[in-house]
């Protein structure tokens, strides 16, 4: 028997009888096998190494859709990632793949995310949320599957915490947004 990264490979006589056995000249052994399984989570699904609860890797960026939403106080984002970081000689630019259209761009419009705390909404912080489905309080949840959060296709926005009124339930609103936030849905930014 030779184990090489992982796998193991046997000789010409042995065969893989099931799943948990495995007969070797005649003899028959059991097989044992530990494997690594991600966390798996409330809906059923599994996230890979490197994602968070909502889907997202360290790796990842938010980064504006179409260009002057920036100004706006409230816009839909995209998940990216760096390919480039920004110089002085792309003027402060970064070039960007989008995940959900699969092309590049260049932007200084983008954040680094990390999930909220309780202790992380505050008035006036600015935040990246999913716009999921409404929950019976009438506010948006974390998102539901991978399937839902990515590629982001409208679902992840960008707006400011405008009413923290209800934080002692875990809900706030951000400005220019008419629903209520649950806390879990929400991402900061990070320098």
């Amino acid at each position: 028997m030779v184990k090489s990264g992982g796998l193991v490979a046997l000789a010409a006589s042995a065969v893989l009888v099931s799943c948990d056995s495995l007969e070797i000249r005649g003899e028959s052994r059991s097989l044992s096998v530990a494997a690594s399984t991600p966390p798996a989570l409330s809906s059923g699904t599994t996230q890979a190494t490197g994602e968070d609860r909502h889907w997202i890797r360290d790796d990842e960026v938010f980064v504006v859709q179409y260009d002057g939403q920036a100004a706006l106080s409230c816009f839909e984002v995209s998940i990216a990632r760096v390919l480039e970081g920004p110089s002085e000689a792309t003027r402060g630019e970064a070039k960007l793949f989008v995940v959900r259209t699969g092309k590049e761009v260049w932007s200084s419009h983008y954040w680094r995310t990390r999930l909220a705390e309780r202790a992380d909404l505050r008035l006036g912080t600015p935040v990246i949320f999913y716009k999921g489905p409404l929950t019976a309080s009438r506010a948006h949840g974390a998102p539901p599957s991978k399937e839902a959060a990515r590629p982001g296709g409208d679902a992840w926005f960008h707006g400011t915490i405008s009413d923290d009124s209800e934080l002692h339930k875990g809900v706030v609103k951000v400005a220019d947004y008419d629903y209520a936030l649950q806390e879990e849905t929400i991402r900061v930014i990070v320098p």
